[in-house]
């Protein structure tokens, strides 16, 4: 979150820049091409709880429905625009 004065709080701004850029989601990513989930894995973390872990603890995962390997991996559609789509989790 940010204060009256612009500042982030201490939340992380995330790094890089363009495509390339990323933000972890409990940061300030609103500016950044990718957010996600953090376990504190990046060059000048300072909070090393992982997001991921509280939450499953909490709720669990569910089961992998997707093959991890080539010949088990869900086919995706591509539609006339050239966009890439599939179902599922």
């Amino acid at each position: 979150g940010t204060n009256a004065a612009g500042g982030n709080l201490g939340y992380y701004n995330g790094a890089g820049t363009g495509a390339t850029s990323w933000a972890p989601l409990m940061g300030v990513g609103y500016d950044r091409a990718v957010s996600k989930f953090n376990s504190g894995d990046y060059v000048n973390a300072n909070n090393f709880e992982d997001d991921l872990a509280i939450i499953s603890n909490l709720l669990g995962y569910i089961p992998d429905d997707f093959g991890n390997t080539y010949l088990t991996a869900t086919e995706l559609t591509v539609n006339a625009a050239g966009a890439f789509s599939s179902t599922g989790i």
